[in-house]
């Protein structure tokens, strides 16, 4: 947290001027990561991970080099732990692409990459399960109502 002392370098602050307190969502966000760090070390190896939050990486990264000998223990549960956020970071890259792209752009994507279509569809079903509430469910009940 930067200090509030008037000669203290804060976030975007020069020499002499106070540092700024962070704002309503930082606090947010960073209570948000603390309390998603502390859920990770209760769940120890092998426990459910969230797809937030986890390191990115690039699109090949869904696939990892089998091993001759298959790995026991903890090595096992690493592993496995790493596959998942590979897999996580594969959907994450695939989301900001369909985001950051038109529609054409999209289905060029999903046409010179099959494979990307089923990890997408997986990371996003995945998802949907940790929302509170799907909205597609609630604008199915609106317009049920109308």
């Amino acid at each position: 947290r930067p200090s509030a002392e008037p000669g203290a370098l804060g976030p975007g602050g020069a020499a002499g001027e106070p540092a700024r307190r962070p704002s309503r969502r930082q606090r947010g966000k960073e209570q948000k990561n603390q309390r998603r760090q502390k859920r990770e070390l209760r769940a120890g190896p092998g426990g459910r991970r969230g797809a937030d939050g986890q390191a990115g990486a690039g699109p090949g990264a869904a696939e990892l080099p089998r091993l001759e000998a298959a790995p026991s223990g903890r090595a096992a549960a690493l592993r496995a732990r790493m596959e998942e956020r590979l897999r996580a970071a594969r959907f994450r890259y695939i989301n900001q692409q369909l985001y950051t792209s038109s529609s054409r752009e999209a289905a060029q994507l999903f046409q010179s990459d099959p494979e990307a279509f089923h990890i997408y569809h997986r990371g996003f079903a995945q998802q949907v399960g940790r929302w509170p509430e799907n909205p597609v469910h609630r604008i199915v009940r609106y317009l049920r109502r109308r």
